[in-house]
């Protein structure tokens, strides 16, 4: 199954459209997706898809592949599961700090970066195969503050 979230504030409707109409041309066939498209105003005729989800987790665990727009929150909610995540830029918005993330999580091999949605298909097929990375983390050791606090540390 492949689960496509656009978000909870701005709509990625070239996204949707684009899915929706490899659908429509025989694509994926065999496929079942899924779509939350938000405020997007342009509704699916090929897939099925809500405008929003009570239960995204449940989704991202169902899911084979999940495609999302640039949101920090859904890819780290992904990357650190090690789930198949392909972020799809949305070129209809400017911006720049989400893109540092993904870039980074890119060279770490925990997701593909699909930089314009008429790739979409391809690199579907290369998260068919390819394996992704789980993010983990740095911890933070606390005992730092501590040494900050009383003047220790360098």
């Amino acid at each position: 199954m492949i689960f496509i979230t656009t978000g909870m504030s701005l709509p990625h409707d070239k996204l949707i459209l684009e899915i929706d109409a490899l659908k429509g041309m025989g694509h994926f066939r065999d496929e079942k997706i899924y779509a939350q498209i938000g405020y997007g105003k342009y509704e699916p005729k090929n897939i099925k898809w809500l405008r929003f989800v009570g239960n995204m987790e449940e989704c991202y665990n169902r899911a084979d592949i999940i495609i999302s727009n640039c949101g920090s929150a859904t890819i780290l909610e992904n990357v650190v599961h090690g789930r198949k995540l392909i972020v799809v830029q949305n070129l209809d918005v400017t911006g720049g700090h989400e893109w540092e993330l993904v870039s980074k999580m890119e060279k770490l091999g925990c997701l593909i970066w699909c930089k314009n949605v008429d790739n979409i298909l391809q690199c579907i097929e290369e998260a068919k195969t390819k394996q992704f990375n789980k993010f983990i983390p740095d911890t933070f050791d606390v005992s730092l503050i501590d040494d900050l606090l009383k003047g220790r540390a360098s």
